[in-house]
């Protein structure tokens, strides 16, 4: 007969009792492979679920090689253990279908490493307390890839970036933006060189179109620093107030409004014109015909011309006209 108790720190101890008689007393037998123990290979089960962990202890602690799983969740880790953390080689998978293969540290992604996502978003490179660190190439989701260098997690440094279309940059990062010197090569064969600041443009130039070179791809950006500029522009330029030339009045407008009509006029009069002397005008409305408002001639002025009529009668009648 088998008598198992618990003993303290959570092991369990089987005791041996014969059959038909009563213990004399607990003598410890052999171990049990439930619970923690100080030193060793145990099972653990996990309270209030049904996770548990196999592998070694040391001094009631996970520590060595192991497997810590969930069946309900789906995440599991098989790899080295050290004081209860993920810490050497292991690999991971979360319960969204992520993966970790690749060194731990403190229970964080530390070394080299691939992570996968569930959607087969890939990741293999250097990492740090968790973040990407180091040199690695990233995927993403419109097949845009990254290789480089990572600082906390972000592009920092030296790196080139393909596009889905086969064009690419080579060029530094800073935060993860383009900051620095840097070469666009497009998909046609066409090359430029970039100057950005904080992932803001701030010079731009074309330079001749790249010849094929079998096996001297990776020379071109060496080439390029040397190469003739076809066209320049730069940020300052790009923002300055645009300034259009002075438009020409077209001499067909008139015409072709008015079909041939002259709509000349002729200058206006300023609005104080120079002040005549009264006698002048004077002068002037007596040649202009009297008004019945205006005065007529005085009696002297018009007897004149009555004799001069009279004259020329009696000169005429005695030439017999």
């Amino acid at each position: 007969m088998v008598d198992v108790q618990a003993a303290p720190g959570g092991a369990a101890w089987a005791t041996v009792k014969p059959h038909g008689q009563a213990a004399l007393g607990n003598i410890s037998d052999f171990s049990s492979d439930v619970g923690r123990k100080k030193f060793g290979f145990s099972h653990e089960e996990i309270d209030e679920s049904f996770a548990y962990y196999e592998g070694q202890f040391k001094l009631y602690q996970r520590c060595g090689d192991g497997t810590l799983h969930s069946p309900e969740s789906g995440a599991k880790y098989v790899g080295q253990f050290l004081n209860d953390k993920f810490h050497g080689t292991g690999d991971q998978i979360w319960p969204d279908g992520n993966t970790y293969s690749g060194i731990w540290k403190n229970g964080r992604k530390h070394g080299e490493g691939k992570y996968v996502t569930a959607e087969g978003l890939e990741y293999r490179g250097q990492w740090e307390n968790g973040r990407r660190h180091g040199q690695g190439l990233q995927s993403y989701s419109n097949n845009d890839t990254y290789n480089g260098w990572w600082f906390d997690g972000l592009c920092s440094g030296s790196g080139v970036y393909e596009f889905a279309d086969g064009s690419r940059y080579e060029g530094a990062w800073a935060n993860g933006r383009y900051d620095g010197p840097g070469m666009m090569y497009g998909n046609d064969g066409s090359r430029e060189r970039h100057g950005y600041s904080g992932g803001l443009l701030m010079k731009r130039e074309v330079l001749p179109n790249a010849r094929s070179v079998p096996g001297k791809g990776r020379q071109e950006l060496g080439a390029s620093r040397h190469a003739k500029v076809l066209l320049g522009q730069t940020r300052e330029a790009m923002h300055q107030p645009t300034a259009l030339k002075k438009q020409l009045e077209s001499k067909y407008l008139i015409r072709r409004e008015t079909a041939g009509m002259d709509l000349s006029a002729p200058p206006l009069k300023p609005k104080t014109a120079p002040a005549r002397p009264y006698a002048v005008e004077m002068g002037q409305r007596d040649k202009e015909a009297p008004f019945p408002d205006m005065p007529g001639p005085s009696p002297s002025t018009a007897a004149a011309p009555v004799l001069n009529l009279a004259g020329r009668r009696s000169i005429g009648a005695e030439q017999g006209l």
